[in-house]
C-alpha cells in the first residue's frame, strides 16, 4: 500500500474509532518510540471484542507494589482513553495471596464495585500494611468500606467466580507475559512500565498500538523485536530476556530492568520502582 494511501486510511480509522492522531515527523500516525516499547505475541490470544472495539488487559495483583505504583498514572489515563478501547483487569495466578486476591478482583466486578474499591485495597495492602491474607479478613476490610459481607462472600466463593479465575489463569499463560504490571492490547501486543520506562509511557505505547491494531484492520501488525517469555528448565519465565549472545547493552538493559516488574518466577517482595512511573 503506497505511504500516502496508508496514512489516509489511517486518519480515516483513528476517525472511526475516537482514536486521537499522533503527529510523528513525518506526519503520519501512530508512532511508537522505540520497538523496545513493546513486543508481538505469536500466536495471537484470541480476543472477543465487539466490531470496532480493541481489547485492553491489564495483568495485575493487589500483592504487587509495581502495580500499586502503576495505579496512579493507570486512573489518569482512563477518563481520556479512546472509547474504543475495552480495558479488563486480569489478576494473576502469582505473588503473595493470589488465591484469595484472584477470587476478590471478580466478586468486586460482580458487586459493580471494580471501579471503586481497587485503590482502597492497593492502598490497604501497601500504605496501611493491613493483613488481607484470609477471606474473613477480606469480608471485614469490604464491610468497611459499606459492601454487604454475605453478598460479598457469596460472589467470592461462587462457582462463577471459580470459573472466571481459571479463565484469568489461561489469559494470563496464553498470552506470554510472565511479569505484572503488563498491558495486552488486542491479544497480539504486550507493553509494560518497564519495557516503556514508566507508567504514562506504557499508556501511550497502548494509545499507539490501539491506532496501529485500527488503521491495520485489526490484523496483526509488524514490531517489536523483543521475545515472548520462555521458561528455562528451573522455572523462570523473567519477560524477554535477551538471548545468549546478545548485545552487552541489551543484556545490562535487561539486567537494570528486570528488577522494575513483580516477575511469576521471583519473591513478591521484589524493591519498589526507581524511576517516576507518572
Amino acid at each position: 500500500m503506497k505511504r500516502r494511501h496508508f496514512s489516509a486510511f489511517a486518519a480515516g480509522a483513528a476517525l472511526v474509532l475516537g482514536l486521537p492522531r499522533r503527529a510523528t515527523a513525518q506526519g503520519d500516525a501512530p508512532a511508537i518510540a522505540a520497538a523496545r516499547d513493546f513486543t508481538t505475541i505469536d500466536p495471537p490470544v484470541p480476543v472477543t471484542a465487539a466490531p470496532g472495539t480493541v481489547d485492553v488487559v491489564e495483568f495485575f495483583s493487589f500483592a504487587c507494589p509495581h502495580c500499586f505504583a502503576f495505579e496512579t498514572p493507570l486512573q489518569a489515563w482512563l477518563p481520556r482513553k479512546s472509547p474504543a478501547i475495552r480495558l479488563r483487569r486480569s489478576p494473576v495466578p502469582f505473588q503473595r495471596n493470589f488465591r484469595n486476591f484472584q477470587p476478590m478482583w471478580f466478586a468486586l466486578e460482580a458487586l459493580g464495585l471494580a471501579d471503586t474499591l481497587p485503590r482502597a485495597i492497593f492502598d490497604a495492602v501497601h500504605l496501611e500494611r493491613q493483613r488481607l491474607d484470609t477471606p474473613a479478613q477480606i469480608a471485614a476490610f469490604v464491610t468497611r468500606h459499606g459492601v454487604d459481607a454475605d453478598a460479598f462472600m457469596h460472589a467470592f466463593a461462587s462457582p462463577d467466580t471459580a470459573a472466571k479465575v481459571a479463565q484469568a489463569d489461561r489469559l494470563f499463560d496464553a498470552s506470554g507475559a510472565g511479569s505484572v504490571p503488563t498491558l495486552m492490547v488486542q491479544g497480539r501486543f504486550l507493553t509494560s512500565p518497564w519495557m516503556a520506562r514508566g507508567g504514562a509511557k506504557a499508556l501511550a505505547v497502548v494509545d499507539a498500538l490501539v491506532e496501529r491494531v485500527a488503521s491495520t484492520g485489526w490484523d496483526v501488525a509488524r514490531g517489536g523485536n523483543l521475545r515472548r517469555a520462555a521458561r528455562t528448565k528451573t522455572g523462570d519465565n523473567a519477560l524477554f530476556p535477551p538471548a545468549a549472545g546478545g548485545s552487552s547493552t541489551e543484556r545490562q538493559r535487561f539486567s537494570s530492568l528486570k528488577g522494575f516488574a513483580c516477575n511469576a518466577a521471583t519473591s513478591p517482595h521484589s524493591p519498589p520502582p526507581r524511576w517516576d512511573w507518572a
